[in-house]
């Protein structure tokens, strides 16, 4: 299992997200979630680190099949592999125009409406975010050859339907189900400190009023967090990546987590890190 990192608030200055992710790099954090970086900015980032980045209309503007293709291939040129697109539904028409443009460009199938003779090369990885927890979401998005994100709002009883779903999906479209491809988020806090505890649930409590808090956090002592996770992947599957959601109310204690949790969590959850993924071939 890999440790990610995304951000649910968008970065308030670009001095700000150099220095999330200069601290992300410190610890030892290998990727990270940037929902509003643009193409022409990866130049300033590490180059060990896979950058997440948002697709929609501002990020990838669907002017062409061919103006894409030439500003992913640049992107997926310099990051060496190291760059991963996320998409999302959207009721914006330009943003389902570029995920629909994006899809296509990077389809494996012979038969493309739109063609380029750009070869995006190497392929980036493409992460689908579901505004739902509906397992159909899930089915879709594999049957697409994404990789699929369950919601950090996911209850356990859903998540453990969704890796049916995405392989039903991937087997659908030909294609192979890979653990180490399904993303599970959680909003995930690391404290000894009941009063932070509490101010940080209650701040979780009101951005989900309609969830139970379990459903969404995990939060605690490092033991406690630690444990949880382990919980977590045995109860629902052993998903290749946990995705951290910083819910972005503090700059200062969004640091001090990314610290307690590589240093402090981590370690405990060393024999969970290794998982090569279980590939299900299609039939």
């Amino acid at each position: 299992m890999e440790l990610g990192w995304m951000r649910a608030r968008s970065p308030l200055s670009w001095e700000e997200t150099l220095s999330i992710v200069a601290q992300a790099d410190e610890v030892g954090l290998r990727q990270i979630h940037l929902p509003t970086l643009n193409f022409g900015s990866l130049a300033r980032l590490p180059r060990t680190m896979q950058v997440m980045v948002g697709v929609d209309a501002s990020t990838l503007p669907a002017q062409s099949p061919r103006n894409m293709a030439e500003r992913l291939q640049d992107a997926c040129r310099f990051r060496d592999g190291q760059l991963v697109l996320t998409v999302s539904p959207s009721a914006s028409p330009a943003t389902w125009t570029a995920n629909q443009t994006l899809e296509t460009l990077l389809s494996d199938g012979s038969e493309r409406p739109l063609k380029t003779d750009l070869p995006i090369d190497p392929r980036p990885e493409v992460l689908a975010l579901p505004s739902s927890t509906y397992p159909m979401d899930m089915r879709n998005a594999a049957g697409n050859g994404f990789h699929v994100m369950s919601p950090a709002w996911s209850s356990w009883s859903s998540i453990t339907r969704h890796w049916t779903e995405i392989v039903l999906g991937a087997t659908h479209a030909v294609r192979r189900a890979c653990l180490s491809h399904w993303h599970v988020a959680r909003y995930v806090f690391v404290s000894d400190d009941r009063a932070e505890l509490a101010a940080y649930r209650a701040n979780i409590a009101n951005l989900f009023p309609h969830h139970r808090l379990d459903d969404v956090t995990i939060a605690g002592s490092a033991e406690t967090v630690a444990q949880d996770i382990r919980k977590l992947r045995r109860r629902v599957g052993k998903f290749g990546v946990l995705q951290i959601i910083d819910p972005g109310f503090d700059l200062v204690m969004g640091r001090r987590q990314r610290e307690r949790l590589v240093r402090q969590v981590l370690p405990m959850i060393a024999e969970h890190t290794s998982a090569t993924g279980q590939v299900v071939e299609p039939t």
